[in-house]
């Protein structure tokens, strides 16, 4: 998490890249090799400086935004990753949780 607010503070569309990144690439990640495998995607496929993302990472640069999100998630009873609350015209219909086909969503929202 850590890295991905240190991309977000210099560049949204490098933040929703990443964090797209560690989800099509996951079963290639691990402990120990998370923020290389970051340092160079983000060397590679965007104009962050990678080399200060992960020096943010590894100095824990951003402890309260990730405090904050963590906080905001149980707040509102977050158990899994991911999770969907979905409204329609600004009621709460229902809440998703883990990774759904398109279906799921379309049936809860009578699409």
């Amino acid at each position: 998490m850590q890295a991905l607010e240190a991309t977000l503070a210099r560049s949204e569309p490098a933040h929703w890249a990443l964090k797209a990144h560690y989800f099509a690439e996951q079963s290639k990640f691990g402990g120990g090799n998370v923020l290389d495998r970051t340092e160079a995607f983000l060397a590679s496929e965007t104009d962050v400086d990678a080399a200060a993302v992960v020096a943010d990472a590894e100095a824990k640069a951003f402890v309260e935004a990730v405090r904050t999100d963590i906080d905001a998630g149980e707040a509102a009873g977050v158990v899994s990753t991911p999770t969907f609350y979905l409204f329609d015209d600004g009621q709460f219909l229902t809440e998703v949780r883990g990774a759904q086909s398109y279906d799921v969503f379309a049936s809860a929202l009578g699409l």
